[in-house]
């Protein structure tokens, strides 16, 4: 096999060297480093780029020849144009107008190689090289001699010069309109710009009437885009283009949902959202039946129980900030405010920003994010403390009053992370894996050593204790009033062939993936991998595990797929419960936990697997599930929402519950019912008495995965 480096430097001696000469005679310049030939002509970049397919070289057996096979691409890229569009509409452009590819093969004498140009390739390389040239497929290009594409090359020029002007690429586009139109408008050429914005502008009316009679996602889309060529045309062309479409949220039929967490406990739906033609980011409520809605990642709607709009507020940030994708709202108890990042939002219906405090003009534009590492409200002293790290290399503290208003702020050098108010401290990313103790003064007080991948950190109420999480099976617990720490298992791996029992067909770790602190701080309860559920009472840090009850375990449908013949076949797992080394633990394969709610301040526990609801009470019973609700949020003991089919559904605690209660409206129970099966392995047992009892269990039977298959586990 001929190495990569040999191939350049051949290419580079046949191919460059043949028509570097009539190329710098037209003025283009050869650009080493990205193999290409360019001239500059007024804005436009004429570019000529030379490639070579994945199987270059070619050996002909008749003839004992062997050929190179190349490509030349023809473009035209505008620099400045891109640097206009991103000036003007801040907006990422990168221009390039496809003319012509110049599929070219050439002879190569053999005296161009030698022994050193070829390797031998390892049986790794050799898949590699196997597997892409089946996806690269055979090449079945014509292709041209290199001495006809050098007597094309003045006319190539020539194209290049005619396709150098905006006008001839507007009427030659061959992808996407806008980045056309708007080279329009940069050549000048404004009143063709006019005339063509306008024309769009009717033409997705158009569609958007169609559609909203038709196919609602495509009307939502086409509304966006109407909207953003309004804003287009006003900036660049001063054009008024009316939108005679409304993406509003609105209310629609109640359906009477009911949803039974447990036997005493039920919601009832009170109010429906139709949310069709919007994007929702997040959205959050409250105990009152309010929502704080994020729209389109830039709007916020504050909506009342009945679902009317109370307010509606558009976010927008300095230039040096780039857009941020993970915005979240959520509800402060304390504050009783809804916080979006710096933005609170207060039950008097005002919006409140708290200013970073930073000079913005000694940042570029577009290079730092706005969010937060960390809000609390104190509520002694009615005051909001944030922490703020716009490069990670310095972090600044800051406390304003409840108006907004800043009171102070320090700087302190590292990455700031967590905010322990009840202590006072600051937790900071340390060098490699650990966290550094501050007080409020910025003094740090301890360094604290972490696993591997062990980053997330876990607060209690009380400020007491912090979890360190994620990755590696130990967790790391630290006590901040008696300085100790200690190590948690969310998976029992420190029991004696746990992990080669019941986890032998899976080559993964155990990490603690969600952790949350009970609200009175005295449980402590994890989501491990593969469906695994724990709490641990904080004074001692027992541990035990959270199991379904045999009803719960109907929303289990963790299945792998194999095929017997052209017949894909499911093949469920099923849980089930075993004593091991004195311990009762759920043996599991997914559902694993991806939220932790406290209702009732903790006296209801919910957990969200999947797209279904596991209730537990405060001695960690499984008294409830919901199948397939979605991810449902709820408030502090009053509401419950989630979004069914581009619906908000909205759904308050009633105590009038009766046998119909429960509602399947979200989605049916598939795949095979499943039931709690006990198998007891004591210490004494053997091997042989071991493969007995579990032998016919249903996990020895379940059908491994294609992984699993793959590396024998």
């Amino acid at each position: 096999m001929i190495r990569a480096n040999s191939l350049k430097k051949i290419s580079d001696e046949i191919i460059i060297n043949s028509i570097n000469e009539i190329l710098a005679n037209s003025g283009f310049k050869y650009l080493k480093g990205k193999r290409s030939f360019k001239r500059q002509v007024s804005n436009f970049d004429q570019i000529i780029s030379i490639s070579e397919p994945h199987n270059a070289l070619e050996f002909n057996e008749k003839t004992e020849e062997i050929f190179l096979k190349f490509s030349l691409s023809i473009s035209i890229e505008i620099p400045k144009f891109d640097k206009w569009v991103k000036d003007k509409l801040n907006e990422r452009s990168f221009f390039r107008h496809n003319l012509k590819v110049l599929d070219g093969i050439t002879n190569v004498d053999f005296e161009q190689l030698s022994k050193e140009d070829f390797f031998t390739p390892t049986e790794s390389q050799q898949f590699k090289h196997a597997v892409t040239s089946s996806l690269a497929g055979p090449d079945t290009k014509e292709r041209t001699n290199l001495e006809e594409i050098i007597k094309e090359l003045p006319s190539v020029v020539s194209n290049l010069d005619e396709a150098s002007d905006g006008l001839w690429l507007f009427e030659n586009r061959t992808e996407a309109f806008r980045k056309y139109f708007r080279l329009l408008i940069f050549t000048k050429q404004i009143d063709q710009a006019k005339e063509h914005y306008t024309n769009f502008y009717h033409d997705i009316q158009n569609k958007i009437s169609d559609f909203l009679e038709t196919d609602i996602e495509n009307a939502k889309k086409h509304i966006q885009a109407l909207e953003k060529l309004q804003v287009e045309a006003k900036l660049l062309l001063d054009l008024d283009f009316e939108n005679p479409f409304s993406r509003e949220i609105s209310i629609i039929e109640n359906q009477d949902v009911k949803v039974k967490l447990a036997e005493n406990i039920g919601f009832k739906e009170t109010l429906r959202l139709d949310l069709k033609l919007v994007d929702l980011t997040s959205y959050a409520i409250n105990d009152s039946g309010e929502l704080l809605l994020l729209v389109d990642n830039k709007i916020l709607k504050k909506v009342n129980s009945e679902g009317h709009i109370i307010e509606t507020w558009e976010i927008s940030y300095q230039s040096c900030f780039k857009e941020s994708y993970d915005k979240k709202i959520h509800w402060n108890t304390d504050a009783q405010a809804f916080i979006l990042n710096n933005i609170v939002v207060n039950s008097n219906n005002r919006l409140i920003e708290l200013k970073h405090d930073i000079k913005f003009e000694n940042f570029k534009k577009d290079s730092i994010y706005p969010d937060l590492k960390d809000l609390v409200f104190d509520s002694k002293d009615k005051t909001y403390k944030t922490l703020y790290s716009p490069d990670r290399k310095e972090t600044i503290l800051t406390t304003y009053s409840i108006k907004g208003d800043l009171i102070s702020s320090i700087k302190i050098k590292g990455n700031g992370l967590k905010i322990n108010l009840p202590k006072e401290k600051l937790i900071f990313s340390g060098e490699g894996n650990s966290m550094d103790i501050f007080d409020f003064k910025g003094n740090k007080e301890q360094n604290i050593k972490y696993g591997n991948g062990n980053d997330r950190i876990a607060l209690s109420p009380d400020g007491s204790k912090m979890v360190l999480h994620f990755y590696s099976t130990k967790s790391q617990v630290f006590d901040f009033d008696k300085k100790t720490e200690q190590v948690v298992w969310a998976h029992p791996t420190f029991l004696k062939d746990y992990k080669e029992k019941f986890y032998n067909d899976i080559n993964h770790n155990f990490g603690m993936t969600i952790a949350e602190f009970s609200p009175n701080s005295q449980f402590l309860i994890g989501g491990a991998d593969h469906g695994k559920y724990v709490f641990w009472e904080t004074d001692k840090f027992k541990r035990s595990e959270m199991i379904p009850s045999e009803d719960s375990l109907k929303i289990f449908n963790w299945y792998t797929t194999s095929f017997k013949g052209d017949k894909a076949v499911n093949n469920y797992f099923k849980p089930y419960v075993v004593e091991h080394e004195g311990q009762k633990l759920f043996i599991n394969r997914g559902y694993d936990t991806s939220k932790i709610s406290f209702i009732d301040n903790g006296g209801l526990i919910i957990t969200q697997n999947s797209d279904c609801l596991l209730i537990w009470n405060k001695e960690f019973k499984n008294i409830g599930y919901v199948y397939g609700i979605g991810n449902a949020n709820f408030s502090e003991s009053q509401y419950m929402a989630t979004i069914y089919k581009s619906e908000l559904i909205i759904l308050k605690k009633t105590t009038e519950i009766n046998d119909g209660f429960e509602s399947f409206v979200f989605k049916e129970i598939k795949g095979e019912d499943s039931h709690i099966q006990y198998v007891n392995i004591e210490k004494e047992d053997s091997t042989k008495e071991i493969e007995e009892k579990i032998e016919n269990h249903p996990m020895e039977n379940s059908k491994k995965g294609f992984f699993g298959r793959l590396f024998k586990k």
